[in-house]
């Protein structure tokens, strides 16, 4: 079975959650015949701006599980809608200063579930699973400022991105003499970041002049400006060989899920929940390039280095091939990267105003 990433479907109930009371040693027993789901905590990370909890569900699909929002009392609320949760799961204390305790109650009718006990400085609470095994993720995010109002599970907004230019430094890439990728792809990024800036998006740069820039310190970069959007700019022939057009990556699924979930969780797992708004992304950006700047494009995805430790949605945009003569042309061509500048603008905004911007 392939990895995956995904967002339930209307698991966010703010209607009355479980009544629930301290676990009783010894307390709650399976009925005949009913189901013994053994879901234990896997791990959790503290990131900059929020907390990420990891739950194995005991070989139950995530889909099977409902999770409640107390608002009032600031909790979250894990249970599968069918079968039993095992007496392994011990209470684990406060983790940071997001979430104060996990530990797994009982109501009085005895149905079982996992309550995290969360900061009121929580703001946003998104959810979303992995595979092989099957885990539930759930991330945290603190309040924008003390005091702000309740659960809000809303997409995220995009306010500050990311651009990211391809090599620097010693890292030339693709090209020769004059038109080197690095530079292509620096150029590309200024002209970006000025359009993207215009519209009112706080832009950072992971490189604004010619330097080198590791993969790590890149996604670092991005991750401590809390960016909302990463958008890499390359133009190489490295991915596909001759072709035409430009080409939108994400990251291949099997780079994101990949093993079990250790103690602390794996660094590449951050990435896996926003696979999907990564391809949502990508799809918008193909759009506009397509309409009305006439620039044809195409969706992949490949094992990006790097990409596994981005905190957000992340596209890498292959403007052209520089082992192409005819696209390396077009690439020294003031108007065609303008072109290519607005069209890439033009498709994150679209997908911004898609996120409550």
């Amino acid at each position: 079975m392939s990895a995956r990433a995904g967002r339930f479907p209307n698991i966010f109930a703010f209607a009355a959650v479980l009544v629930v009371l301290a676990l009783a040693a010894g307390g709650g027993r399976a009925e005949e015949g009913q189901q013994l789901v053994e879901a234990n905590f896997a791990g959790y990370h503290s990131y900059v701006s929020f907390t990420r909890l990891v739950f194995g569900t005991g070989g139950m699909r995530p889909d099977g599980f409902k999770i409640n929002f107390d608002q009032a009392a600031k909790k979250v609320i894990l249970y599968p809608e069918k079968g039993l949760l095992g007496l392994t799961f011990a209470p684990i204390g406060q983790l940071d200063d997001l979430v104060h305790d996990v530990e797994l109650v009982e109501d009085d009718s005895g149905r079982r579930g996992i309550v995290v006990k969360l900061d009121p400085a929580i703001r946003t609470i998104k959810a979303s699973y992995l595979s092989m095994p099957y885990r539930i993720v759930l991330d945290f995010y603190r309040s924008a400022k003390a005091g702000d109002a309740g659960f809000l599970p809303v997409d995220r907004p995009v306010r500050t991105i990311a651009l990211d230019p391809g090599h620097g430094g010693r890292e030339k890439g693709s090209g020769s003499g004059k038109l080197t990728e690095k530079d292509i792809a620096l150029d590309i990024s200024l002209r970006l970041r000025k359009t993207l800036s215009m519209k009112g998006y706080r832009v950072v740069m992971t490189r604004d002049k010619d330097v080198d820039a590791a993969p790590d310190d890149r996604a670092g970069a991005a991750n401590n400006a809390r960016a909302d959007l990463f958008i890499s700019i390359h133009a190489s022939g490295s991915f596909s060989g001759k072709g035409t057009g430009a080409m939108l990556y994400t990251l291949a699924e099997g780079e994101l899920d990949g093993g079990r979930s250790k103690w602390p969780l794996k660094w590449e797992e951050q990435a896996a929940p926003y696979l999907p708004d990564s391809i949502r992304l990508a799809g918008g950006i193909i759009k506009a390039l397509g309409s009305p700047y006439g620039q044809g494009a195409s969706l992949r995805s490949a094992g990006l280095v790097g990409f596994d430790g981005l905190a957000m949605p992340a596209v890498l945009v292959e403007v052209g091939d520089l082992d192409d003569p005819d696209q390396a042309a077009l690439l020294m061509d003031d108007a065609f990267r303008d072109k290519l500048t607005a069209g890439i603008a033009a498709g994150v905004d679209d997908y911004a105003k898609g996120r409550g911007r």
